[in-house]
């Protein structure tokens, strides 16, 4: 059988790609070279020690019945129909050798530059690609710490990797039941799919793509006590249904204390709603609406 090179086979596969030693366990691809002397594969060990291989795959070849070490897995024991993996492939996950900048290969590797679903630059900023284009420098596949890394700054952005159809999805914002708005026309949200948000009737018509939620807003279904302004805000309180609402203004909102959570320059009520758009209710023992009863 004619020797096989692994050297040859290895020299254009891309940084970071794992192989398998008897001596080492899982080692990462680091590189061919040339000494002059002899042709060594370069690779680092899981505690980033540098180890050289011969072309045959042996650790030494000072003694003549040394037996090959190097192989493509620790499942796979032989050379035999290895493919060189010269390129990286769409959806490949890849990181340049420091580990600053990491990122989702679009359409594999152009040369020296590269197509990137998304990425992570060397100050923490992540960023995404869809309508335009975005090339950066890899040279080798990410660790496993490296892809966590990405898919967690993926997750904090709002989006999912759909590593079978190669896309970043939008991740809903909004839930069944919320009412949304982009200031102009408003829907409550029925049922949502992995592209759209549908009205409870599913009308097509009137659905809309996630990826364009950033357009809508929530419209709250109770006022939100902590939006007024200490020592401004117009409130009106009582602490029975069958008090008056007096006036005063607000102080802070106690959650821990569930009988008298408002308090105010005028002390601690049980009762609070905004003044604005309550004038009515004024000197009055009338019920005010479900919005703003925050207490419930």
């Amino acid at each position: 059988m004619e020797k096989i090179n692994i050297a040859e086979l290895l020299k254009d596969c891309p940084k970071g790609m794992e192989l398998y030693s008897t001596i080492h366990g899982t080692v990462y691809f680091k590189g061919v070279r040339d000494t002059g002397n002899a042709v060594l594969i370069d690779v680092t060990t899981f505690c980033n020690t540098e180890v050289f291989f011969y072309p045959d795959g042996k650790f030494n070849t000072y003694y003549s019945d040394s037996e090959m070490t190097l192989f493509p897995s620790k499942d796979v024991r032989t050379w035999e129909g290895f493919i060189p993996c010269c390129k990286f492939k769409d959806g490949d996950i890849v990181a340049t050798t420091s580990g600053n900048w990491i990122g989702i290969t679009k359409g594999g590797k152009n040369d020296d530059l590269i197509s990137v679903y998304c990425v992570i630059k060397s100050n923490g900023e992540f960023e995404a690609y869809f309508d335009r284009k975005g090339t950066w420098g890899f040279d080798r596949l990410a660790t496993e710490e490296e892809k966590q890394k990405l898919f967690d700054a993926i997750k904090a952005n709002g989006y999912k990797w759909n590593a079978e159809t190669k896309t970043l999805e939008k991740l809903p914002r909004f839930k069944v039941g919320d009412t949304i708005t982009n200031g102009k026309t408003s829907i409550t949200i029925g049922y949502i799919d992995n592209e759209y948000y549908y009205e409870i009737g599913r009308n097509i018509a009137t659905r809309l793509f996630i990826k364009n939620q950033d357009n809508w807003e929530l419209v709250p279904n109770k006022f939100d006590i902590t939006t007024l302004k200490p020592f401004e805000s117009r409130v009106l309180v009582r602490d029975y249904d069958n008090q008056i609402w007096i006036p005063t203004f607000w102080g802070k909102y106690l959650e821990d204390d569930f009988n008298c959570r408002y308090l105010t320059t005028n002390g601690c009520y049980k009762y609070c709603i905004p003044y604005e758009s309550n004038e009515h209710l004024l000197g009055t023992t009338n019920d005010c609406d479900e919005f703003h009863k925050t207490w419930e």
